[in-house]
Parts: structure tokens; C-alpha cells; sequence
């Protein structure tokens, strides 16, 4: 039998799971995306439930023990999300590094939040993270009239920040309607409660990507290439 060092089990059906790599501290933030259909209302319900994953004791000779914890940090109700990425935005003004993440949601829409931490101790994780609102892209209606799901996204690697040229990060999306589309997010000068700066996510390209006897395929998977100057799809 194959042993786990820990698990835990949601709430809504898990589909994705992205942690936030060069993070300082004993903890890193994980998002787990969750989707599930109700199946008597036919409502798409979903969660982003992000776990502060303690890292353990490196100073052990044995490995270090991970643990998601006993509880998320913070649970943010939303549509179902099937597909998530973090990136990460500078605000040279204020000083400070933002840490976002991109989600891909079964409304079609690609929805932009904020990690924001209040205070330090690791202790008091659990009162002082929220997730706030940054941008969100339009939903695609198809012919039918119903939106096209969004079923994955991946984010370019790049800096980001409003003393720098626009467009520098971008994200590449798939599409239940076998589309794939990418977005610039560009930080505006604009500033919003009172530090920070907005951002706008702003769809530059549209291609139909994938059919099957002539007929739309979903697209289950996009991601950069390594040079973030092409992409790679699969369905």
C-alpha cells in the first residue's frame, strides 16, 4: 500500500491543488480548487481553501514531516473552480511583494485574488489571511447561449509592476468549447484602497483550438512553454 505522509478530505470534490513556491516562513501556502454539481439544482458550487502547509523540523535527521493542519486558513465560496496558478505581482511604490492567484471557474470567467497577510506569528495563521478580489475576465456565452467552462490556466513567469512596461504577465486559458484564449494582466496606476494598485485582466487572443469529427473538444489542459512565448494543449 502506498503510505501518505498526511491528507485530508474537502468538502467539495478537490480538482486542483498549486502551492506558492519561494515563500518564506515554516509554512507554505497551498490552494486546493473545488467543483462539484449539485445534481438536484444543476448548480456548479465551488471553493478556493487555502492551507498554510507546515514544512517541520529541518533540523531532524529524519525527513522533514508536512501537514496541511487541522483546519484551512481561509475558505473563499465561489463557482466551481477546476484550475489555479499563482503568480507573483511587485508594488514598487508601497514596497511590498503580492501574492495572487489565478483560478479558471466552471462560469468561464478567470477570477484574480490576493493572498493578504496580517501580522507574523505562524501561531495566528488562522486569523490573519483573507483572499480579496483583484480582477476577472469576462465570461465567454457560446452559441447556445451557455458559457463555455473554463477548465485550465497556467501563468507566465515574469515581473510585474507599474513602473514597468504593460502586458509582461500573462495567462493562457482552455475552454469546455475547445477554445484556448490568452489574457495580459497589467497593473494600472490607478491606486485603490489606498495601496493597492489595480490590475486588469485583458483578453489579446481567441483561437479555436481542438475538435473531434468537426465538433468543439474540450481542452482539459494549457500550460506555457518554457519560453513563455508558446503553449501546449491537451484534451
Amino acid at each position: 500500500d502506498t503510505k501518505h505522509i498526511d491528507h485530508i478530505k474537502t468538502e467539495l470534490n478537490a480538482c486542483s491543488l498549486e502551492a506558492l513556491q519561494n515563500f518564506s516562513g515554516n509554512s507554505k501556502p497551498v490552494m486546493i480548487g473545488c467543483y462539484q454539481l449539485d445534481q438536484e439544482t444543476k448548480s456548479r458550487n465551488g471553493q478556493l481553501r487555502l492551507y498554510y502547509c507546515k514544512n517541520g523540523d529541518h533540523n531532524q535527521a529524519a525527513a522533514p514531516k508536512i501537514s496541511f493542519g487541522k483546519e484551512p486558513v481561509t475558505i473563499k465560496q465561489c463557482s466551481g473552480v477546476l484550475d489555479g496558478s499563482w503568480f507573483t505581482c511587485y508594488d514598487d511604490e508601497a514596497d511590498r511583494q503580492m501574492n495572487m492567484f489565478a483560478s479558471a471557474s466552471a462560469t468561464g470567467k478567470i477570477h484574480i485574488h490576493e493572498m493578504v497577510e496580517e501580522g507574523c506569528a505562524d501561531e495566528d495563521v488562522q486569523q490573519r489571511v483573507s483572499l480579496i478580489p483583484r480582477a476577472a475576465s469576462e465570461a465567454l456565452v457560446g452559441a447556445t447561449g451557455d458559457n463555455a467552462i473554463c477548465l485550465a490556466l497556467d501563468c507566465s513567469v515574469s515581473h510585474l509592476s507599474p513602473s514597468t512596461s504593460q502586458g509582461l504577465m500573462k495567462i493562457v486559458s482552455s475552454y469546455s468549447n475547445g477554445e484556448i484564449a490568452i489574457h495580459d494582466i497589467n497593473m494600472s496606476d490607478i491606486i485603490q484602497n489606498d495601496y493597492y494598485h489595480s490590475l486588469v485582466l485583458e483578453e489579446t487572443q481567441r483561437i479555436r483550438a481542438h475538435t473531434l469529427f468537426g465538433c468543439p473538444s474540450e481542452v482539459w489542459a494549457c500550460c506555457w512553454g518554457k519560453t513563455s512565448a508558446s503553449t501546449y494543449t491537451d484534451f
